[in-house]
């Protein structure tokens, strides 16, 4: 099912809803290499729009040099809104471990969350809490984790 079904189909089932429940996520393990890996790709929930878009709380990781990893977050929404949380991350060799804060603005022309990880090499743990923002509801986001090995 296409993104933009999912969407309607998210919508009406939370409309004819009398209570939002929260998407639970499912951890995802991923090896980078010359491609992007989608690190905790099972993750999604309401956007705040209710018919929209589904927010996904995952992250695309790259690596281009030694015990440097890049994450991009964020995911485009046909009416807008604002994710506000953390992306937190634990190298689980070496117990290195760091939270950036997340601000970002969802829209079809966003380009979301970019952040440059110098977390070394071994398996990372990326996870990222958020709280959803839309001009007539505020949702909490599902926690989305998931781990990626790097190089």
């Amino acid at each position: 099912m296409n993104r933009i079904a999912k969407a309607f189909a998210l919508g009406a089932t939370a409309l004819g809803a009398t209570t939002l429940a929260t998407a639970v996520a499912a951890p995802a393990d991923a090896v980078p290499s010359n491609h992007s890996v989608y690190v905790a790709q099972n993750c999604e929930g309401l956007s705040p729009n209710i018919i929209d878009i589904p927010y996904y709380g995952g992250m695309s990781v790259t690596q281009e040099q030694s015990g440097t990893i890049n994450i991009h977050y964020g995911n485009p929404s046909v009416w807008g809104y604002r994710s506000v949380g953390t992306m937190s991350w634990k190298n689980l060799r070496t117990g290195a471990h760091g939270t950036l804060p997340l601000k970002v603005d969802h829209s079809l022309g966003s380009n979301g969350f970019g952040a440059l990880l110098k977390s070394g090499t071994g398996t990372i743990r990326l996870t990222t809490r958020a709280v959803n923002h839309g001009p007539l509801l505020t949702l909490a986001a599902p926690t989305c984790s998931g781990t990626v090995h790097a190089r």
